[in-house]
């Protein structure tokens, strides 16, 4: 065997060997999660700083006090009352949440959809996981998912943003108006999306395209804009978001998490893969 070889197989050896070493001893694993984030979060070593999270709501409080003062019953409760779907919708939203009826992994503890953690993930990432579709938004320890983000992605932690909101909302986005978050009506909806699948699928000679042309592009984008309501093109990138879930939305008021529910408006839609 050629010396070249001998090394490359030692090389190859240690590599698979280190990830297998880090999976068993450390009692490493992989965790894969869809939900609303805040990926600019302010920290110190494990705690957070950043002045948008309450101090006294869920995050920052010790864990004793996460288990006794806010419950799944509590959020179900508190969706319940504060909510503006029907009460079929409610009771079907808390079967779902509360029971094992799509024979999958249920919800029984909060925790379970709050991540955040500076020593096992990424500590400027704040993910919220919607409660409704916990067993569909989270995988743990999946040897395929293992398999992946050790090969193409050398275990690191890491997000993906995504572009679209997580099913079922897909193509849902809303207006700020005034700070509030308000549905965008069907012709609103119909130019969001153009505008969006344009964004998404603009290969490098349509990029060049507009920059030869750039004030008749601009003037396409304020036009149809305009005839929507917004007064051009920027104000329809500042003021529409992604979709954010009601039951998103109830979870994040009734932790406390944030000083102010304007912050709820400026969570993204990412997967977040972390090991711990």
């Amino acid at each position: 065997m050629f010396p070249e070889m001998s090394l490359l197989i030692i090389m190859k050896s240690y590599r698979i060997n280190s990830y297998v070493e880090r999976e068993t001893v450390m009692g490493i694993r992989v965790h894969k999660v869809v939900g609303y984030a805040l990926t600019d979060v302010e920290y110190e070593k494990y705690t957070i700083t950043d002045e948008r999270i309450n101090p006294l709501g869920y995050i920052r409080s010790d864990y004793e006090e996460q288990e006794d003062i806010w419950t799944l019953e509590g959020y179900l409760t508190y969706f319940e009352n504060n909510s503006d779907k029907t009460k079929f919708m409610v009771s079907w939203m808390r079967k779902l949440l509360a029971e094992d009826v799509r024979g999958q992994i249920k919800l029984t503890e909060l925790y379970s959809v709050i991540h955040w953690d500076a020593e096992f993930g990424l500590g400027n990432v704040l993910c919220i996981q919607d409660p409704w579709m916990y067993p569909n938004y989270y995988r743990y320890s999946d040897y395929i998912d293992w398999s992946e983000e050790t090969q193409l992605h050398k275990q690191i932690d890491r997000i993906m943003p995504l572009t679209i909101n997580p099913y079922p909302y897909e193509g849902f986005y809303d207006v700020l108006v005034d700070g509030t978050p308000m549905e965008l009506d069907h012709k609103q909806k119909d130019i969001v999306r153009y505008f969006k699948r344009v964004e998404d699928d603009m290969t490098s000679s349509d990029i060049a395209l507009c920059n030869n042309d750039v004030q008749g592009h601009l003037n396409i984008q304020n036009g149809l804009a305009q005839q929507v309501g917004f007064r051009n093109y920027d104000d329809l990138r500042d003021r529409v978001i992604h979709h954010i879930p009601e039951t998103v939305v109830a979870l994040c008021k009734y932790l406390l998490l944030f000083n102010d529910d304007d912050t709820i408006w400026t969570m993204k839609p990412i997967m977040y893969v972390y090991w711990g």
